[in-house]
């Protein structure tokens, strides 16, 4: 009998170990809590909208299939669901009480089974259970609390050109050519340069909006015109054109213009565009 009581004894000590760390770990879950918060609701939207003109169209194309609407709504209540519980976990109702609840539910079993001189198997049994059911969940917290600690949202950026399609220019004739910056990532991009690499062939003239810099030879671009535009800011989900002047040359063919953007916290990304000449 002194053996399980020593046992029903460590138990207790646990739950009521775990029941202060249980505490301790919201402490820190709740730092993560508003970013995600906010994360989760700006993902959520952005699926919406996604799933919206998915649909869109998938009815314009006409004999839309019921399968192919279903697997959309379910991809996207998918997504909805894990983002939710890992909103749900970094919380104080998923950090502490559901497995303070266990533990709880541990302790006061244990408690009995001290007090029992026989008939406490059930006890024995189920209180090491509850135990470990919220020794599990609390992994699961911590587990979440790691991978918001280790997550950093960053801007991302896509470069195209007007329907995402390849600009059909008329050669030797004066045009603006307008590119789109957009900056998809979750993170407010600053201090972004955008460099925008023209073949010598072409005719770039000044503007205001934008600087010219012609490369050297050494450079990744040797001879190239680079147009060069700034931003201080580029929030979240915000699109920037860049109109330039340009005159095209006489050469009908298609050309590759390299697209660089640098931002202060990711660094370079790189893009290439194509645009055709034509008569």
């Amino acid at each position: 009998m002194a053996d399980i009581s020593q046992t029903f004894l460590l138990i207790a000590t646990f739950d009521i170990a775990l029941i202060s760390i249980a505490i301790a770990v919201y402490a820190v879950s709740a730092s993560y809590l508003g970013r995600e918060t906010r994360l989760t609701r700006w993902r959520l939207q952005k699926r919406k909208d996604l799933l919206n003109k998915k649909i869109k169209e998938l009815q314009e194309k006409g004999n839309v299939e019921i399968k192919d609407l279903k697997k959309e709504i379910k991809k996207a209540e998918k997504e909805r669901d894990q983002l939710g519980n890992r909103v749900f976990l970094l919380s104080w109702n998923g950090a502490v009480i559901v497995p303070c609840i266990s533990f709880i539910i541990s302790l006061v079993l244990a408690v009995l089974g001290m007090n029992l001189d026989e008939g406490y198997l059930t006890q024995l049994v189920t209180s090491p259970l509850f135990l470990a059911l919220g020794f599990v969940s609390l992994m699961v917290v911590i587990g979440t609390i790691d991978s918001a600690a280790r997550y950093i949202p960053l801007p991302e950026f896509d470069v195209f050109f007007e329907n995402h399609g390849i600009p059909k220019l008329k050669q030797g004739k004066k045009t603006i050519l307008t590119f789109y910056v957009h900056n998809k990532g979750e993170s407010l991009a600053e201090n972004v340069q955008i460099f925008i690499f023209f073949p010598s062939t072409f005719s770039v003239e000044p503007h205001p909006d934008y600087k010219l810099a012609i490369q050297s030879p050494e450079t990744d671009y040797p001879n190239h015109i680079a147009v060069v535009a700034n931003f201080t800011y580029m929030h979240v989900d915000i699109c920037k054109p860049i109109g330039i002047l340009l005159t095209p040359p006489n050469d009908k063919k298609k050309y590759e213009i390299p697209v660089e953007v640098c931002e202060s916290k990711i660094g370079e990304s790189k893009h290439k565009l194509i645009v055709e000449v034509t008569d």
